[in-house]
């Protein structure tokens, strides 16, 4: 399965870029995710790279499922196609978002893991995620996570 993931600092640059723009924007509904479809065991591998694991070790250890056989087995699956049960694709496109707004997505998977796997190993945890949104808020600790 493939699906599309989202960034809020992507989010936030959409919601910014419709300023200038609001007779564009008023009424509509954008969708906000990288432009780029990826599969879970894509999402998996870019995890254990940033971690410094390989990927084809790690994926070793994922159990994929097969919802026919789930399903033959008398297991009954969550209504609706709710991750992560759902048997198709899901992924959201964003070229509205780009030719209204003059919107890209700035960020993608391998950096972005790359980044919080930087942070958290450096103990800076998610401050340095937040000063990069422009947070200029006080953060605390909260468990692992930063907050404002």
């Amino acid at each position: 399965m493939r699906t599309t993931v989202s960034n809020a600092i992507d989010v936030a640059g959409m919601m910014a870029s419709v300023v200038g723009k609001e007779d564009a924007a008023k009424g509509q509904v954008f969708n906000c995710a990288t432009d780029v479809r990826v599969s879970h065991a894509g999402v998996v591998g870019a995890v254990a790279k940033c971690l410094g694991k390989d990927p084809a070790e790690v994926m070793k250890k994922v159990k994929f499922y097969d919802p026919a056989k789930l399903k033959a087995k008398g297991v009954e699956l969550p209504k609706g196609g709710k991750f992560p049960f759902r048997e198709t694709h899901f992924g959201v496109g964003v070229d509205k978002a780009k030719q209204l707004l003059g919107w890209a997505p700035r960020t993608n998977l391998q950096d972005d893991c790359a980044l919080l796997c930087r942070l958290q190993g450096s103990g800076q945890g998610h401050r340095r995620v937040l000063s990069r949104l422009g947070s200029g808020g006080h953060c605390q600790r909260v468990g692992s996570w930063w907050q404002t």
